[in-house]
């Protein structure tokens, strides 16, 4: 029985993520954990914390997803 890692877990999701592709616009879904600041080149910047990250179809595509906070995720 093969042993699943963090790293081939990671591999795994990043292979799908690939499938899906970048030449068109997808919709996914996550929840909400929390707000926060870190600081940037041209002064504090506000950022979001995502988890469980999913497809339209809900499959989990990643478990996190940090990104700063913008007009337009």
């Amino acid at each position: 029985m093969k042993q699943v890692t963090k790293e081939s877990k990671v591999k795994s999701l990043r292979t799908e993520l690939r499938k899906i592709g970048s030449k068109a616009r997808h919709t996914f879904t996550g929840s909400f954990e929390k707000t926060g600041w870190k600081d940037g080149y041209r002064g504090s910047v506000q950022t979001i914390l995502l988890l469980d990250i999913k497809d339209e179809h809900g499959q989990v595509v990643t478990a996190i997803c940090g990104s700063t906070l913008r007009a337009a995720l």
